[in-house]
């Protein structure tokens, strides 16, 4: 989670995540441009997700003050990519050098690591999930950002249970040591989806429009495979669900009880 002073005032008229997406790709190329080559290169799966700027509306224009503090989040699935772009921002911090989203100049005030400091900083501890023995069998995810889903040249713009779990399994056993069997995808056709509250969401990028949703669903999960549900969806808060990830898109939080 990342901290942000702008140093000018501005306004950012399309998607902020695709900017974000930009800046991202433009640090990593300084640190390593190997591994930035690579990563923009693989289009199969990309070990990293970012956000749009938080606590902002989004779909709509975003108006930035000077001086005020914005936030924007990244999450990392591979040590590599982590180690090497965390140390690229304390060098820019350090030497106070500035970054730019759009027209707008920023420098970096702080950067958060734990959910005591930041409610969208946290670390993916698979050993301690697997040691609860307090899986919850009824789970409302919150959909922040918008969601969906390509099939072919086709896109899915409703919660899909098989589509959500099967993206989280394949990413959660391209990127943890700890694998879950394949053959759990049959059991997720038993994920029911409760209830949900969503309406559809568009955003304009560069060129074009996406439409996702966004709003709460609500799953109940068979008793059966209701550890393995629980891990997943614990790890969609750092995967995030469906569709360009790496744009801000299909941002996710579990949604506590109370």
């Amino acid at each position: 989670m990342i901290e942000l002073k702008a140093k000018n005032n501005g306004i950012i008229s399309t998607y902020s995540g695709q900017k974000i997406h930009g800046l991202f790709f433009k640090l990593l190329k300084e640190a390593n441009k190997e591994l930035a080559d690579t990563i923009h290169n693989n289009t199969l799966s990309k070990a990293f997700t970012i956000s749009t700027f938080l606590n902002e509306k989004i779909g709509t224009p975003i108006e930035f003050r000077k001086g005020k503090k914005y936030y924007f989040r990244v999450t990392f699935l591979s040590d590599e990519v982590y180690e090497i772009f965390l140390t690229k921002l304390y060098k820019n911090r350090l030497l106070r050098k500035s970054i730019k989203v759009g027209d707008i100049y920023f420098l970096i005030n702080r950067i958060f690591f734990n959910e005591s400091e930041n409610e969208w900083a946290n670390t993916f501890n698979i050993e301690n999930i697997i040691a609860k023995d307090n899986f919850k069998s009824v789970i409302k995810l919150k959909f922040i950002t918008p969601t969906l889903f390509k099939i072919g040249d086709k896109y899915l713009k409703e919660p899909d249970v098989e589509k959500i779990f099967n993206g989280l399994l394949k990413k959660f056993n391209l990127y943890n040591e700890i694998k879950i069997d394949d053959s759990i995808k049959n059991k997720f056709l038993d994920i029911k989806i409760k209830n949900k509250n969503i309406k559809p969401k568009k955003v304009y990028l560069t060129k074009f429009f996406i439409e996702g949703f966004i709003g709460e669903v609500e799953f109940e999960i068979p008793k059966e495979i209701v550890k393995i549900v629980n891990i997943l969806l614990e790890f969609s808060f750092y995967s995030g669900i469906g569709y360009k990830t790496t744009m801000g898109f299909g941002q996710v939080k579990i949604l506590k009880e109370g």
